[in-house]
């Protein structure tokens, strides 16, 4: 196909997947790659579509159908990658609360380690077969991502999943905007600075 993705391994992205406007006339088509049953991670073929009209399409991430990975399966089980996690950390703690238990996806990693590529236009990455991990430990703030190579056997990724952000903080204008509101004259006002502790970030 156009994008190098059978049809058979997209599947509806929901969360995605939306209209715009107050008549529905834009609409955002986002499918996710799935490959046998397994995700592959970050990968979304794209359509926009205005007043019945393709205008725009794309895709991102996605493992094309000439690697050849449909029929590949994992070398190791999920415990046996657990295992390995856990001797890379220098063993699991009772307190280690799993939300992703050995999930197994695609990803896409670097063919290499130096810093920066000019190989041909879409190489330069190979499908890994992974085990993903995800879980938090006490007394961390930290939510750790783990991936296991389902071939190898080895920790490829480690790394703490959360997004920080400091404390938002914006500013408004005094109810009148003037310095003395008995002789105004609008915009002698400072802003004041105020914190948002409840805003929430999409």
């Amino acid at each position: 196909g156009l994008f190098q993705v059978p049809a058979s391994q997209l599947v509806l992205d929901t969360s995605n997947t939306r209209s715009f406007s107050d008549r529905g006339q834009f609409w955002n088509v986002a499918f996710k790659q799935v490959i046998a049953g397994v995700p592959v991670e970050g990968a979304q073929v794209v359509f926009r579509v205005s007043h019945s009209n393709l205008v725009q399409f794309g895709v991102n991430r996605a493992i094309p159908a000439s690697a050849g990975v449909a029929g590949i399966t994992p070398a190791i089980s999920a415990a046996e990658a657990k295992a390995n996690l856990g001797t890379f950390l220098g063993g699991l703690l009772s307190g280690d609360d799993f939300l992703q238990d050995g999930v197994l996806t695609w990803v896409q990693r670097g063919t290499g380690d130096e810093v920066g590529y000019s190989g041909p236009i879409g190489a330069g990455w190979q499908p890994t077969l992974a085990y993903r991990f995800l879980f938090t430990r006490a007394g961390s703030l930290s939510t750790w991502l783990a991936l296991v190579d389902a071939d190898s056997g080895q920790v490829v990724r480690f790394v703490d999943a959360n997004d920080y952000v400091s404390v938002l903080r914006a500013s408004v204008l005094t109810e009148h905007n003037c310095a003395d509101p008995a002789n105004c004259v609008p915009g002698t006002a400072e802003e004041l600075p105020v914190t948002m502790p409840d805003a929430k970030l999409t």
